[in-house]
């Protein structure tokens, strides 16, 4: 395939929200026509009107594609989307974003300007519904996939892998799909996190660049106490499986371990996870139900996260969870005896 067609593939994956997609479409349709770029849109098994609002605009959008993907699920989605795609970058949002006029050329800026990044990702800001409940607040975003990280760039890497560019809003170069492969289709959440960690372990760099700037719809039905509870439990199962906890150490450089373990996992989680639960009966005690709201998604986050390991660790074969604490108990007494160097 020849790559060199468009400067830029822009691939925007979409599940039956055609009475969103229309607007999403329309924007990414006018972008500066300086920049050649195409639109892929990646039905992902969509059964609503979908189909149609994409041929509505297709004879009059040479650069827009459309492919269905029948396999339910983002990274599916955006595999295709890469494997369409006739640009060396691309680019990713999502079909309820609204994308600012310039958002392509900064895209392709940003590459020209930095010739040693790998990928580049952007402020997500909400445009919230009329109404917002008081137990959310700024330390509890995360359901939201937004992406605030401040007026300056970053650079993203091994040795400052802590930030995640949020998947509505940035791109790769081509080829780094060549180095570390597509999207993890194990990963249905937390996809874009996965392939910057594979990235950063390859050597790869990444740039948060806060003028790539979006806003995201917020639905009403993800301002529940059942979504967030939802979330951060499904959340703690994918980043256990990829092991985000473990190779990020707090200085939020990537590491390969992190210390003694227990039931296969770092035991600095299980202190984390019985500080959550303090905290979190302490704020109960107080009545202080914001804050006890936030120490419980923290704690179901972290039980889910050594849950999930505990799972993996123990699967297959015969184990003894006695046995494994005398081992780390003894390991650690070893530890501390160890004259120092």
């Amino acid at each position: 395939m020849d790559f060199r067609l468009y400067d830029l593939s822009v691939v925007i994956s979409t599940h039956n929200r055609c009475d969103q997609l229309g607007g999403a479409l329309d924007a990414l349709l006018a972008q500066d026509p300086g920049v050649a770029y195409e639109v892929i849109v990646v039905d992902n098994n969509s059964t609503d009107a979908t189909k149609r609002v994409v041929a509505s605009r297709l004879g009059k959008s040479p650069n827009l594609t459309y492919v269905f993907e029948p396999r339910q699920g983002l990274p599916y989605a955006r595999n295709t989307g890469v494997l369409t795609a006739r640009a060396p970058i691309v680019a990713f949002t999502d079909d309820d974003v609204q994308v600012g006029p310039e958002w392509v050329s900064t895209i392709k800026r940003a590459f020209d300007e930095h010739p040693d990044i790998d990928m580049v990702g952007g402020r997500v800001r909400p445009v919230w519904p009329d109404r917002i409940p008081r137990w959310i607040t700024r330390s509890q975003l995360g359901p939201f996939a937004l992406g605030e990280r401040g007026d300056a760039p970053i650079r993203v890497s091994a040795a400052n892998a802590a930030p995640c560019l949020v998947g509505a809003n940035f791109a790769f170069r081509r080829e780094v799909f060549d180095r570390v492969g597509l999207f993890d289709t194990a990963y249905i959440k937390s996809q874009d996190r996965e392939i910057q960690l594979r990235l950063w372990r390859a050597g790869g760099a990444g740039l948060y660049l806060p003028s790539l700037a979006i806003k995201v719809r917020v639905p009403p039905e993800r301002l529940t106490r059942k979504y967030f509870r939802y979330w951060y439990t499904t959340y703690g199962i994918y980043h256990s499986r990829m092991g985000l906890l473990d190779a990020i150490d707090r200085d939020g450089r990537l590491v390969e371990t992190q210390g003694r373990r227990v039931f296969g996992t770092p035991a600095f989680i299980f202190r984390q996870l019985l500080g959550s639960g303090l905290r979190w009966a302490a704020a109960m005690l107080r009545c202080d139900w914001v804050k006890a709201f936030y120490w419980e998604n923290q704690f179901r986050y972290l039980f889910s996260y050594a849950r999930d390991r505990y799972r993996v660790h123990t699967a297959g074969r015969p184990h003894s969870t006695l046995a494994e604490i005398g081992r780390f108990l003894n390991t650690h007494r070893a530890q501390r005896r160890r004259p120092a160097a």
